[in-house]
Parts: structure tokens; sequence; C-alpha cells
């Protein structure tokens, strides 16, 4: 009878701090205007006053029938009572993140941590079992489905921001225009990248875009190439189950570690930042660590050719990937050193292409490192090793430390849990890409340069999970404090879906003035609006960063919703220019000679 009571209990109150976690959560979404508020209109939950504005009747209600919920909860499969925890603390912290469209970094690594935190509270909850929904091909079709789900979401999300006319020339108007290219005479030609006709060759080397060209043909939309990225990122999925597999990990634990990987939020947040060729990186690097995880020779050196396509830096992943390999116990050193020579030479070759016939590498990303009078690789090279002090204080800033909490603790710090050498050597990109630099761009996951570093991390994670003796319990705490991680940092990115639909009427009219323009015209155009004038040969971004000289445009098209729209008008009309159409937010100017 003790026993019983006793049971009662702890239901009880285990019930109640549940009901006031999750119903605290839900007051607040509630209280934000999230169901009934536009974006703009919310209110922010993290002022004071927004306690006045919560309804102390519901609040109470809300609560009492969250605790009696988990209560009839506990009597079903009293188990879990424990378990729960840690799940409410997971609702409580997605209804706090989704009701503000504002960046609350530190307030999401606190709550993922906390998250994490209470799944190893109780030593008996999430034990190691096989759980029979993941046994056989239902792992598979489960993960399918997530994968398929997520880049649905994340095109979505994406789309909905060049929809709300949020999208710039850099860096999407000169990748939609040069598809366009690429699909007219098969050359990567674009006039936004440097304010004249050149080929983005001349800028990167990356031939991998041919691979999305038989598809791009058949949509030959903008929307396509945003679709195309989220799926090529979340492909990296397949070498990663293919590497779980080798590591002999029970469906469920391979399960719970493809979903962190699905809500790894460097991938989708670096994706909401337009277009670019990075995005190969994650499953090109997935892959070839797989075949050298593998021992296979062939499929490491065909992934080595593959990712050399990639961009003109993608031979240093292939050098540390070889080094890697050479350090690891028990691989072919032969496999090391082909890697590592495959990529010196294809760095080298890359950069010799781009430095004689483009526009030079951008060693400005290392400006820190450079002297007055340098402009090259290799006096960074040599003046880190003059002055490492230099170069280790340019690691410690709280820029940096966000974005080491950003990276690693979805990921439970798991890739730097290791002694072996051959994995530290894993994160020298990450450190020098991404740490070891003054461009913030670099030191960012709303960037693309996080593609290929957080790649390798995933590959360590997977790979040092085999050491974790509570799998279960600890790829649960994984999953939570990425899915936390996820929403609390591409929240604000996924409000243009809301914006998107609130502007609908001004967005559509100003897409119907862009698509009145004259395609074989003479065009300079503001940033925001390029992408929409992506088939168009002869089209440039104006205010000009580069080729300022450029002049005598037919058309000349404007975002009234920027400062200097005002000042351009009036100077055009001055040179005998008029005003052809004005709709939506677009302006736009129309030369005196020319003659539709």
């Amino acid at each position: 009878m003790l026993q019983i009571i006793k049971k009662y209990v702890n239901f009880f109150f285990y019930s109640v701090i549940n009901g006031f976690i999750a119903g605290t959560g839900f007051i607040l979404l509630i209280t934000s205007g999230f169901f009934t508020s536009s974006v703009s209109e919310r209110i922010n939950i993290f002022d004071i006053y927004s306690i006045a504005k919560i309804n102390i009747p519901l609040f109470i209600a809300v609560f009492l029938n969250f605790t009696i919920l988990f209560y009839l909860i506990f009597f079903l499969k009293e188990k879990v009572y424990r378990q729960t925890i840690p799940f409410s603390v997971l609702f409580f912290s997605l209804c706090v993140l989704v009701s503000s469209p504002w960046d609350r970094f530190y307030l999401t690594l606190a709550l993922a941590l906390t998250a994490a935190a209470c799944v190893y509270v109780f030593k008996e909850t999430f034990p190691e079992k096989r759980y029979r929904l993941f046994e056989g091909r239902n792992l598979y079709i489960i993960l399918a489905a997530m994968t398929v789900l997520m880049t649905a979401v994340l095109s979505w999300g994406c789309i909905s921001r060049f929809y709300a006319f949020s999208t710039s020339t850099y860096d999407f108007g000169i990748f939609a225009q040069m598809f366009e290219s690429m699909a007219t005479d098969f050359t990567q030609t674009t006039t936004l990248e440097r304010g004249e006709p050149m080929s983005h060759f001349a800028v990167h080397f990356s031939p991998i875009y041919y691979l999305l060209l038989p598809f791009y043909m058949i949509f030959r939309r903008p929307e396509f190439l945003l679709a195309a990225q989220a799926a090529v990122c979340f492909s990296g999925i397949i070498p990663l189950l293919l590497l779980c597999r080798r590591y002999r990990y029970n469906n469920t634990v391979t399960f719970l570690i493809g979903t962190v990987f699905l809500c790894y939020p460097a991938f989708t947040c670096a994706s909401f930042y337009d277009f670019h060729e990075n995005v190969f990186l994650t499953p090109l690097i997935l892959w070839l660590l797989y075949f050298i995880e593998k021992k296979s020779i062939i499929g490491s050196v065909i992934g080595g050719l593959f990712l050399l396509c990639v961009k003109e830096d993608a031979g240093f992943y292939l050098v540390v990937a070889g080094l890697y390999a050479m350090l690891s116990k028990g691989m072919p050193k032969l496999l090391g050193i082909l890697l590592t020579v495959m990529g010196i030479s294809g760095f080298i070759g890359t950069t010799a292409f781009i430095n004689t016939y483009g526009e030079g590498v951008m060693v400005n990303r290392f400006n820190v490192f450079l002297a007055s009078g340098q402009d090259s690789l290799t006096d960074v090279v040599l003046n880190v090793i003059k002055n490492p002090a230099l170069f280790f204080n340019q690691l410690l800033s709280e820029e940096k430390l966000l974005l080491v909490m950003q990276m690693l603790l979805p990921l439970l710090f798991i890739p730097v849990k290791t002694r072996k050498l051959s994995d530290w050597i894993l994160m020298i990109p990450f450190v020098i890409f991404n740490l070891a630099t003054d461009y913030s761009y670099l030191s960012s996951i709303n960037y693309q340069y996080v593609y290929g570093s957080g790649a390798m991390l995933v590959f360590l994670f997977a790979k040092n999970f085999r050491y974790e003796k509570k799998k279960n319990k600890t790829a649960v705490a994984a999953v939570l404090a990425s899915l936390i991680c996820l929403v609390g940092f591409s929240t604000p990115k996924y409000c243009n879906i809301a914006r998107a639909d609130e502007g609908k009427e001004k967005y559509n009219l100003s897409r119907e003035v862009l698509a009145g323009i004259p395609r074989d015209a003479k065009i300079f155009a503001s940033t925001y609006l390029t992408p929409y004038l992506y088939d168009c040969a002869d089209v440039y971004i104006y205010p000009a960063l580069y080729n300022t000289g450029n002049s005598d445009p037919d058309f000349v098209v404007l975002d009234d919703r920027l400062s200097e729209y005002l000042e351009l008008t009036e100077m055009y009309m001055e040179m005998g220019y008029t005003l052809e159409e004005h709709g939506g937010f677009v302006i736009v100017l129309q030369a005196p000679w020319w003659e539709k």
C-alpha cells in the first residue's frame, strides 16, 4: 500500500513539474500572438511588459490541463514519468523560440544544454535497447521521409526569402544569371559578379555546378537552385548511414544519429544565405571519409576528384583527409599519401589557374595575417610560423567562442572527445577557415563557410560515438540539443515564409513590373532586384561595386525600399530618363534612346 501511494505521489510530483514547464511555454506562445498576429506585430515575450499580456485564468487552465495530461500518461505507461522532463523542456524551448522572430543565440544554447542535461539526470532513463519501429526497412523509410520533409521545409523557407525580395546579387543574382548562361551556351558567364561579362571560373574554380545543369534545364527557374541546394546538403545522410552501418550501430542509434545530421543547425542556416558551390562539400566530404574508413582506394580517389571540382580551396580538405588516412591506425599509408598529393596538386593547379587567367585567389579572408604590401597565401603561412601568438590570439573572441558552441553543442562536443591525433587532424578546417580569420562571414553559421568543416565535425561525431557507453541516452540528448539549436538559430530565417505571404500583393506587383522589362536591354538594377532579371544577359548591379565606369544603361531599375533610390531617380531623370513604370516597390527608368 505504501509503495502504491509513493508511486502516485511521484506521478503527481512529475506531472506538476512537466505541466508547469510545458504549460508555461504554451502560454508564452499564445501571448506572443504567434497564432493571431503577423510577424511584425508579435509581442516580445522577452520584454518585462509582456507579463501584463498574460491571461491569468488561461494560464491556470493550461497548467492544470497539461498536469492532468501528464498524470494520465504516467498511468498508461509508468516507466516514462521521468523521461518526460527533457521533452517538456524541449516543448518549452520550441514554444519560446518559434514565438520570437529575433536572434536568441545564447538563450538557444542555454535551453539546448538544459534539455541535454535533463536526459542525464536520471540513470534509468532511455535504456540500451532496440526499438521495433526502427528495425529492418523501417529505419530507411522513416529517415528517407524525414530527409524529404526537411528538404521540402528548407526549400520552402529559402524560396520564400527569394519571394520576399530578400535575396541579393551577392550571392544569388550572380548564380541565377550564371545558370541561365550555362543552359544557353554551356558557359558560366555572368555580368553581375564583377560588373562586366566574365566567366565565374575567373573567380572560383567550380565545374561541380554542371552536375545540376541537366535538372536546371527541366525547371529553368531560380527557385530550383534553392531547392537543389537543400537536396544536395541533406543527401549527405546517405554516406553517414553507411558509416553507421560500418561502425555496427544498431538501428535505434543509427536513426538518432541520422536525425542529428538533419537537425544540425549549421547546414540549415548556411543554406539560407542564397546559393553556393560550398554545399557540395557536405556530401562529398562524408563520401570521401566513408571510402577512407572502408579503405577503398578507388572510391577515395573518385571522391577526391569530385571534391577538387567544388572550389579551389577544396584541395585543402583533401589534404586534411589524406593526413587523417596516413595517421590512422590500420589504414593503408599509400591511400593517405595519394590523397595528400592529389589535394596539394589540385590546390596548386586551381589557384594557379585563377591567379593566371582570373581575378586571383581571395587572400583577403586572412588579411589579419598580412603585413603591408603582402598579398599571397605564402605570406600568410610564413607570418603564422614567425608569430604563432598572432594566430592563437585570433581564435579567442566572443564571436569565435559563440561559433564553437553553435557548431559543437548540437553534437554534444563528441567530435573533440578523442585522444587520436588523426581525429584532431579533421578539426583543422574548422580552426583555419572558421576561427583563424577576421573575415566575419567565415566565423558565422549563417554563411556557406561551415558546410565543409561541419561535415568533418559530423563525421567525428559519428565515429567517436562508438566510445559512448550509454549510446541511446547520449543520442537522445544530442537530438534534443540539435533540434533546439536548429529552431532557435533558424526561426528568424523561416519568418520569411510569413513575410512573403503578408506582403504577397506588393511582391506580386513588383514581379510583374520586373517581368515587363525587355530582356535584350542593358539594365542597371538594385541588388535585391537582380535575381529576378537572371535571364538578362546584360544586367549590372547598381550602384556598382566593380567597374564603376560602366554607363549608359537602357533601363535603370531601382528598389524604393533602399535609401538611395530617390537621389538616383532624380539624377537619372535630370539626364533625360523617363519614369516608365512604378509598381510595388520597383521603379523603372527608361533611356531617351530606347524604342519600344
